[in-house]
């Protein structure tokens, strides 16, 4: 198998994989307004980004949430490579659990998958909830529960040894696993290790690697108490694979460019690296008092981290190849254009990092500072760094604690009912990666230097030391922690009586955050160091759902949830690495939704057929960027958003003739925008108010993910153990994440907006439609030698047309041009997906 894949390896013309849109903070005063989209096989932590560092950007692996839900199991993968959420909601709906213990990231609500990436065969979902299936360990009002039990009596007895080869984001992989099964006295253990690596990357600039383990016990008392002890973590380090403006792409004629990267001794360097481990030891108890009924506890404590790498600089050009002003398009004679365009495809210096640039400049850049380390009459002289690798820290701890019991009020009527409690505290701030060859970088903040000239105290980041001397290491910059609480106490009841069924589920939820400053700046010394406001909020929510059964294979439901969720803390703290201001008008989100569906399962037909529509009120976010008009770093913070989902969601699997079956999953959604937003417009450096703006967002799309997709295809299973599928999959209505600033009168004004012109403004981009086709083929062999072993083997082939110019998403910039009101002087960047990509492996159970 191995050796049918690597020719088809080695000709497939790659293109990035690791999707990232995101809130940027960059040095040149430009803010990218995005979201991250993480390939699931290439990348599966945050990048490099003070914003996003607290934004995980974990997609939900769909191969682990398929379920016994037709629909997604057939669009959980297919679906994935145009990175669609169910729904256009995202991962914060959702509940995911393990042992019955929530695993979410309390900064954002989405669920830690990466946390055990590699580990796949132990941490797989058994139990899902949806609207229409209740879960015994947990509720999730609007999304879907999931709950994996990675305890080793539940996992197989046995080894499993596995070894996977493909172009994807990891080149090679190995996992090792093993599991005992109940022994006699009551023991069960199990561990497992797993490794990936890209020592030759299929993306230029771009490696990825990890490794992760798993280690747990179970002790059995008697026939109805068991308990548990697992550790389990994975240290990530990843790439990153940057945003691209279509120019480039246009002059280089290559999807893959990825500017931030460059050569450094004739090796590839990104400085743009993540980092993410994240260790849990995870203790659980389980008390079953009858066959209906069951008491789990657990506990749980995380410790890690999760950083990334990223250029600063001080006093000096802008070391981004991309930067607006260095290409062809910002010079406005034709002849000088084209020159550019010719030395841009012919020097790989103009279109990659210069690292050899920055070395020069840092080792020609003697310097002098006084009064250094806030020591008077102290001298520090040497080669002072213009340019430096930052290293952009997120230190977590989490402890949780978690209980369920499931039980029978009377016939018939089941229900679940549990608590849990939340704890965790997370540790933002930068420190020195490397100096590039100077001797020293200082603690000096340029933006208030350039911005308060007549201030000395405006520039320092920490007062208690001023002047800083910065060596490797060393910390600089913002310093603060976010404290998060949350507890949750629910209730959940079923009943099934004849042809009608209910059920009910409700949860109570208080939740809080607040800011602790470790450092006082020299901008806001009050109100930067110490603690902040703390925000307290009472979450509510309540699901209906009723059903009826037609017959033994068919059923109707329909399903009404009303929910409040709290608000982010980065969407409450107006600029948390600089103060502890806060919005002024704060409230929780307000969720309304109601689903209707058909649902089939029988030996020859398995389908739901699904309408739902889903209203969002009172959402808030922030938004920070340099703002021409204002000739400053403003901040934009909005209130007042709404959102409305509808669609339709249809999957369906039909057995044909023989082994043959058909597959077909159909998502048609409408996500737009369907309230007017405000937002209050303050200077970063200085808190002012400079503006209070409606933002005219009714009626726009919601951009990123297609809104309509479709797959169809077909599998076949033979009585040799062979198995192949194929699937055509269509995407369509697709629009770029927008800017809300440009739906303002003060970006509008005075164009009119009926004009060409106001329109182009006004109106967001449709990204063309997508076609790709995936193969799968697999078999088993048994083992003759030991009749319990069997081999798999596998192939996987997707983007099977090899499409080079697949775009996934894109995001029009922040910073805007209020002069002219040209879009295009900051034009929009795009993601491009890869090309064919494939993965083989073989895996042995014994």
């Amino acid at each position: 198998m191995l050796i049918i894949c690597l020719p088809i390896i080695l000709l497939a013309q790659t293109k990035p994989s690791a999707i990232l849109l995101q809130r940027k903070t960059i040095k040149d005063s430009v803010y990218l307004n995005s979201r991250l989209y993480t390939d699931l096989e290439s990348s599966t932590i945050p990048m490099v980004n003070e914003n996003e560092l607290k934004e995980s950007l974990e997609n939900t692996p769909p191969i682990l949430q398929a379920s016994r839900d037709p629909y997604t199991a057939i669009t959980g993968f297919q679906f994935s490579a145009m990175r669609i959420a169910a729904r256009g909601l995202g991962n914060s709906v959702n509940n995911l659990m393990i042992n019955g213990m929530p695993m979410v990231d309390l900064a954002n609500g989405a669920g830690l998958w990466s946390s055990w990436n590699g580990l796949n065969p132990i941490f797989r979902v058994g139990e899902t909830g949806t609207v229409y299936q209740q879960s015994d360990a947990g509720i999730s009002l609007v999304g879907t529960s999931s709950n994996i039990d990675i305890r080793p009596f539940k996992q197989k007895p046995g080894v499993n040894l596995g070894y996977g080869f493909g172009n994807r984001g990891s080149t090679h992989r190995i996992f090792i696993g093993m599991h005992s099964g109940m022994s006699l006295k009551g023991w069960s253990w199990g561990l497992a290790m797993a490794a990936r690596t890209s020592r030759t990357p299929m993306l230029p600039g771009v490696q990825n690697q990890g490794s992760s383990f798993y280690l747990g016990i179970d002790k059995k008392n008697g026939s109805a108490h068991i308990v548990s002890l697992a550790i389990f973590g994975a240290f990530l380090q990843s790439d990153r694979q940057a945003a691209v403006l279509k120019e480039s792409i246009d002059i280089l004629e290559d999807q893959s460019y990825n500017p931030a990267w460059g050569y450094q001794n004739g090796l590839q360097r990104n400085a743009n690296q993540t980092k993410q481990f994240l260790p849990t030891l995870m203790l659980t108890d389980e008390h079953r008092f009858s066959n209906q009924s069951f008491l789990q506890t657990s506990l749980a404590l995380s410790i890690g981290y999760r950083n990334g790498t990223g250029l600063d600089w001080y006093h000096a050009p802008d070391p981004r190849p991309d930067y607006y002003r260095y290409l062809p398009s910002y010079q406005t004679d034709p002849a000088i254009q084209e020159a550019e365009i010719k030395e841009m495809q012919n020097n790989i210096e103009l279109r990659q990092l210069n690292l050899h640039r920055f070395y020069q400049i840092n080792e020609n850049n003697f310097d002098q500072v006084f009064n250094a380390n806030g020591l008077l009459g102290n001298t520090v002289s040497g080669k002072r760094a213009r340019y430096i690798v930052e290293n952009r820290h997120q230190d977590i701890q989490r402890i949780q604690f978690a209980a369920t019991y499931h039980g029978l009020l009377k016939e018939s009527v089941f229900f679940s009912t549990g608590i849990s409690v939340q704890l965790q505290k997370s540790h933002y701030y930068k420190s020195v990666d490397d100096l590039l060859g100077a001797a020293f970088y200082v603690n000096w903040n340029q933006f208030a230097e350039s911005e308060i000239p007549n201030d000395p105290q405006a520039i320092q980041f920490n007062l208690q030391e001023p002047n800083r001397i910065l060596y490797k290491g060393d910390r600089f910059g913002y310093d603060y922690a976010m404290l998060y609480h949350k507890a949750s106490l629910w209730f959940q009841s079923t009943q099934q009586r004849g042809n009608w069924g209910w059920s009910f589920s409700t949860e109570l939820s208080p939740t809080g955050f607040w800011r602790l400053g470790m450092v006082a700046n020299g901008l806001f010394p009050k109100e930067s160091m110490g603690m902040s406001q703390k925000q307290f909020f009472l979450n509510k929510g309540i699901r209906f759902s009723m059903n009826r059964v037609l017959n033994g294979r068919a059923r109707l439901y329909l399903a009404t949830a009303l929910q409040t969720t709290a608000p982010q803390a980065d969407n409450v703290f107006i600029s948390p690495r600089t103060r502890n201001h806060l919005q002024p008008l704060i409230s929780p989100q307000q969720t309304i939704s109601t689903e209707l569906g058909y649902l089939v399962q029988s030996a020859v037909l398995k389908s739901r057929l699904s309408l739902y529509w889903i209203q969002m009120r009172n959402a808030m976010d922030v938004l920070s960027f340099y703002h021409d008009a204002y000739n400053s770093f403003v901040n934009y913070a909005i209130s007042g958003i709404g959102e409305r989902h509808m669609g339709l969601e249809w999957g369906i699997d039909a057995k044909l003739i023989g082994q043959w079956h058909f597959q077909g999953g159909i998502h048609l959604g409408g996500f737009v925008y369907n309230t007017r937003q405000y937002a209050s417009i303050t200077v970063d450096n200085t808190a002012t108010e400079l503006n209070q703006v409606a933002i005219y967002a009714k009626q726009h799309p919601i951009g990123g993910a297609p809104q309509q997709a479709i797959s169809l295809g077909f599998n076949h299973r033979n009585s040799a153990n062979w198995f192949w599928s194929f699937n055509a999959n269509f995407f369509d209505r697709q629009w770029m994440i927008w800017n809300p600033i440009r739906r303002t009168v003060e970006a509008i004004y005075p164009v009119d907006p009926n004009s060409e012109k106001g329109q182009k403004l006004l109106l967001q981009e449709r990204l063309p439609a997508q076609t790709i086709l995936n193969l799968y083929i697999s078999k088993r062999f048994y083992s003759k030698e030991n009749g319990a072993g069997y081999w798999d083997l596998s192939m996987s082939i997707n983007n099977l047309l090899n499409k080079q110019n697949l775009i996934i998403s894109a995001a029009e910039q922040l910073r805007f041009d209020f002069d002219n009101r040209d879009p295009e002087k900051f034009a929009p960047k795009y993601f491009f997906g890869q090309g064919l990509n494939m993965t083989c492996s073989i895996n042995y159970h014994f």
